[in-house]
């Protein structure tokens, strides 16, 4: 198959299908490194997800957890309300379908350009919104299949953000949906490792914020927390969730997370 960027190093397996209008933009993004690194992710992971994602639509229907508010496209949350501390500043990237690679690829380079700037005192903590596992990312296969949203999400912005990481800049925290299961959250455990390793940073920088879009979620926050461990800091709620904030506080505060405030989609 040949890669939308047929001229930068090939990476055996991992072909970029889709042109970006700015393809320099999309060159600069998607370098050697960083396909390389969806590539690993994606065989390491590929026969678990699906067995797990087997698990958990078994359970709560593809519907009520599947993706966040029912939709696969994170760059639409918006944050409602926090409680202190209120210095959390979100970026939520993603996008279902081709027709929003040009948005994917303009939203992820404004991030990764961010990481070049020195981080100030003081500065809002950067909160960055990844896919779930249930999506896709059909610009980008990896032995012909279609990579995983979260891997390829993962993958081009911590690659970017591994350099200041290495060189000792504040944990990395993503913000990931709800998880249906406890197994889905160990899923997420080891790809977050395995990036880590693959980086050369330590073991935990990557943080995660777990957010609680449904009943079932709610009912199962423990469980997920506990499989998180220490890299859940914080719980996010959607707006029309019916579920109760002091629920959601109550259970983040007995895992040790901060509770993240309210994400409602536009």
């Amino acid at each position: 198959m040949q890669s939308a960027l047929a001229a930068d190093i090939e990476v055996p397996g991992v072909d970029v299908v889709v042109n970006a209008a700015d393809r320099e933009r999309q060159a600069a993004l998607l370098t050697t490194e960083v396909r390389s690194l969806i590539g690993a992710l994606h065989r390491r992971f590929w026969s678990r997800r699906r067995e797990v994602l087997h698990q958990t639509t078994a359970g709560p229907s593809a519907g009520e957890r599947g993706a966040v508010f029912g939709k696969d496209d994170p760059s639409t949350w918006t944050v409602d309300e926090f409680e202190p501390p209120a210095a959390l500043r979100w970026t939520m990237v993603g996008g279902a379908g081709d027709d929003a690679w040009d948005d994917r690829i303009t939203e992820i380079a404004a991030l990764v350009e961010g990481f070049k700037e020195p981080v100030e005192p003081g500065a809002p903590l950067d909160i960055v919104g990844v896919r779930g596992w249930c999506t896709t990312e059909p610009a980008v296969l990896v032995d012909g299949r279609a990579t995983p949203g979260n891997i390829f999400d993962l993958a081009v912005v911590t690659q970017h953000a591994a350099r200041p990481l290495r060189e000792g800049a504040s944990p990395f925290w993503i913000a990931i949906p709800e998880l249906g299961t406890p197994c889905e959250a160990q899923l997420w455990c080891d790809l977050l490792t395995l990036a880590e390793d693959r980086l050369g940073v330590e073991r935990g920088t990557i943080r995660t914020v777990a957010t609680v879009e449904t009943s079932n979620g709610m009912r199962g926050l423990d469980a997920v927390l506990s499989e998180l461990r220490d890299r859940a800091v914080g719980v996010a709620v959607a707006t029309g969730s019916g579920v109760d904030e002091v629920d959601v506080k109550d259970a983040a505060t007995r895992r040790g997370a901060m509770y993240a405030g309210v994400i409602a989609g536009r």
